[in-house]
């Protein structure tokens, strides 16, 4: 394989639609228009789900990436810092320190843990929390009308397991309510057994200041390292409006890697551009259709990975 892309649908509300892509192509093969065919198939699937609008990462260590997005006219959102830590000199005084809690937290809260989809019984607890993490995380991509639904936790729950992903989640629940109140989740894929990707934490803000967002992250640590110590690097993204999260990944000793940046784009913008390159065609009256060059699917769905033959 020597280029690949991926997309998913994200349904921000119950009206708009975001198709997430990422295309990647081995160095040696850039420069060929290999990644303008995989936009022209990634364009096609965001048709097909009536996605107004893609949206993509790139990263400063791979700069053909943000020379295409501007090329295309994208939007850019603000740049965040990539950092990894390194499971190999991570103080385990720290993580035992940070799950001696207090007497009267441990008796309020429990930690529990899963490892597939939430839980339907948990799943209006989640709504709330992903509704905390969004305003968490407003950014100049944020929609101030946009809000979580049972519905759209179950679709972006399903999205974390795309592409043969695993994911792990540690939550705090209430020994009183029974409802949770923070989690902490880690994504992980089999062929980068050596590498962990934090996902999100969050704590719903009535809870906060009482040491639940270190416990978990702590406790999520040491699950690691105890149950997959082939584990090397755990990699974190994340923006300077999360001060709380970003002391806590400094006091664990994450250290800078790289800088990332969105882009979002209107799916007309980047059809007109690939029907200047030709590789958008006109066909069946108004409609209009891609047709890039052969293609070997190495797919697990219609839009998930494309290979170019040859």
């Amino acid at each position: 394989m020597v280029a690949a892309a991926e997309c998913m649908p994200l349904h921000v509300n119950e009206n708009q639609c975001v198709m997430l892509f990422k295309i990647g192509v081995l160095p040696k093969y850039r420069k060929q228009g290999i990644g303008h065919q995989l936009l022209a198939r990634v364009t096609t699937c965001a048709g097909q789900g009536r996605c107004r609008f893609l949206q993509t990462t790139t990263f400063s260590s791979v700069s053909a990436g943000e020379i295409l997005m501007r090329h295309l006219g994208a939007l850019p959102g603000a740049e965040t810092r990539l950092n990894k830590l390194d499971l190999a000199v991570v103080d385990r005084n720290l993580l035992q320190q940070w799950q001696w809690l207090d007497s009267t937290v441990a008796e309020e809260f429990e930690l529990g843990f899963w490892s597939g989809p939430f839980p339907e019984d948990d799943l209006p607890a989640m709504v709330d929390l992903m509704n905390a993490l969004n305003e968490q995380h407003a950014d100049d991509f944020s929609n101030p009308d946009a809000a979580y639904s049972p519905k759209l936790v179950r679709e972006a729950d399903q999205l974390a397991f795309a592409g043969n992903m695993g994911r792990w989640v540690l939550y705090v629940r209430s020994r009183t309510t029974k409802r949770v109140v923070g989690f902490t989740a880690v994504h992980f894929h089999p062929s980068h057994f050596h590498e962990v990707g934090q996902g999100d934490t969050v704590v719903l803000p009535a809870y906060q200041r009482r040491g639940l967002g270190r416990w978990l992250k702590a406790a999520m640590l040491e699950r690691l390292l105890q149950e997959r110590p082939e584990t090397r690097y755990i990699f974190t993204s994340n923006g300077g409006n999360n001060e709380a999260v970003l002391k806590i990944n400094h006091a664990l000793g994450f250290k800078p890697y790289l800088s990332q940046r969105q882009w979002k784009v209107d799916l007309e913008t980047v059809q007109a551009y690939l029907h200047a390159r030709k590789l958008w065609q006109f066909e069946r009256g108004d409609q209009k259709q891609f047709r890039p060059a052969s293609f070997t699917h190495t797919h697990k769905g219609d839009c998930n990975t494309e290979t170019p033959s040859g």
